[in-house]
């Protein structure tokens, strides 16, 4: 996990819905065989269409 990000997440939405979801993927950013995917996930839920979710508002405070 990457440190300062353990809150909890279920909590804040992404594009998707509930972003319980972004510790995993968090987790396989750091995986050089899974960090591609991982990043194109997290962008796709956390920048969908220029809409501000709580989980991008807390990501970048």
């Amino acid at each position: 996990m990457i440190a300062g990000m353990t809150l909890d997440w279920s909590g804040l939405k992404h594009a998707y819905g509930s972003a319980s979801d972004l510790p995993r993927l968090f987790d396989e950013i750091g995986d050089p065989e899974l960090a591609d995917e991982a990043w194109e996930e997290l962008w796709a839920s956390l920048y969908h269409q220029g809409t501000v979710y709580t989980a991008r508002a807390r990501i970048e405070s």
